[in-house]
Order: structure tokens, then sequence, then C-alpha cells
């Protein structure tokens, strides 16, 4: 995720730097749900809704076991994977979130969030200048994430944005965020995986947590993002 928010693709350094004071702070909250199967905390929230985690229910699902066995399979394996990970995909979202920014396009004259490279890259069909483009980006005071709310423990989207946040750009961060979060944990994407697995080799490959592939495939293939 360093690697991320130094290279300015998908998350910038100040994003990293919000999104951490934005987790540490809703910590002790997260603590406190983690019995109560009524998660009311919003960052809590948006990682159910993104799929980045099992909400609470699930995770306590496990009653045919024994406390020991549940314990182990839901906090010690990869089973349980929303107390080991808290912080690297909490990060990522609450960074990612913060990475889109409300800016008039001044195309359609109407507001819309643009991450850092579709400010840079809608600008500067507009004549403006690289420097410009971000200059416009970072001075932009709303950002995605200020669009939600969470009520009754649900992620919703703040009623003066529904003309805003469509359901493209929902489904672009998400995908964003499944793919990234995977790679952090050592992970292929689905996307990417099927192909892996058209050979014996790749199949054996990607029975293995190796993050070197998952680097080197971010780094040197073409045509862009998992993600478009």
């Amino acid at each position: 995720m360093l690697c991320d928010g130094i290279a300015g693709k998908y998350i910038t350094m100040e994003d990293m730097r919000k999104a951490f004071v934005e987790c540490v702070s809703h910590t002790p909250k997260m603590l406190a749900n983690l019995g109560n199967q009524n998660v009311n905390d919003k960052l809590v929230a948006a990682m159910q809704y993104n799929q980045l985690s099992r909400s609470n229910s699930e995770i306590f699902a496990a009653t045919d076991k024994f406390k020991l066995d549940r314990f182990i399979h839901d906090h010690l394996l990869m089973g349980g994977y929303t107390l080991t990970d808290y912080m690297v995909n909490s990060m990522m979202l609450t960074a990612t979130y913060n990475h889109y920014r409300l800016i008039l396009d001044p195309k359609t004259n109407k507001k819309r969030f643009f991450s850092k490279t579709d400010a840079i890259n809608e600008f500067t069909k507009l004549g403006y200048t690289t420097k410009e483009a971000i200059k416009l980006w970072k001075k932009a005071d709303t950002t995605l994430w200020d669009a939600y709310s969470c009520i009754d423990g649900e992620f919703v989207l703040k009623e003066e944005y529904k003309g805003i946040v469509t359901e493209k750009l929902e489904n672009r961060v998400a995908g964003r965020l499944r793919d990234r979060t995977a790679m952090y944990n050592g992970i292929i994407p689905i996307t990417e995986k099927a192909k892996l697995q058209q050979n014996v080799f790749g199949s054996f490959v990607t029975l293995m947590r190796n993050f070197y592939i998952n680097t080197y495939w971010d780094r040197f293939k073409t045509g862009g993002d998992y993600v478009t």
C-alpha cells in the first residue's frame, strides 16, 4: 500500500495520512462491535458494503464448533481476515474514498467525483497542464467518503449526492478495492486467477499466497488497471 501511495496511481500519501487518522479514530468502535451483530460504525459498515470483511453475524455463525475451534477458525487463520488485516483493508478503503474528489466538470457544467488520474486525463484535454489539473484536484474539499453516512449500521449514500454518485462509480471503487486488498494480502484477483489456472504451473502457483506474482503483474502487464 505504501508503494501505491508513493506512486500515486490509485491513492496518494496524503490520502494515506487521512486514512490512518480516520481508521485509528474508528478502531475502538470496531473492537466494541466484535460481539455485536448490529454494526453501527461507518468504517466497519463501509468494509462490509464493499465486501472487504464479513459481517459480525457471519463471524459468529460457527456455533457448531467448540469455543477454541471457533476462536482459531475466526481469529487466527484466514477466517479471521477482518481482525488480522483490519488496518490494511480499512486504510485502503478510506484512502480510496478520499482519493475521489468532487470537482465541477467543465464539459457538463455539473459536479462529479474525479480520481487524480481522471482529473489529469479530463482537464489536460481541455488545455490545462498536468500541474494545473493536479492543483485543481487537490483544492477540492469534498471527497467520496463525505458522500456517505452510517445509518442503523448501513453504509448509506447521502441524499444530496444521489444524483452524483453513479452505480458505475460505486462498482469501479468496489472492484479496485477488492483487487488492491487482495494483492496486499497475497491473493491473485479473481479476474486474473482464471488465466493462470489454465495450465499446470499456473494452477500450482495460485495455491500460494505469493506477493511477487501480484507485484510483477501490476508493474509490467499492459492494458491498464484490473478494473476501469
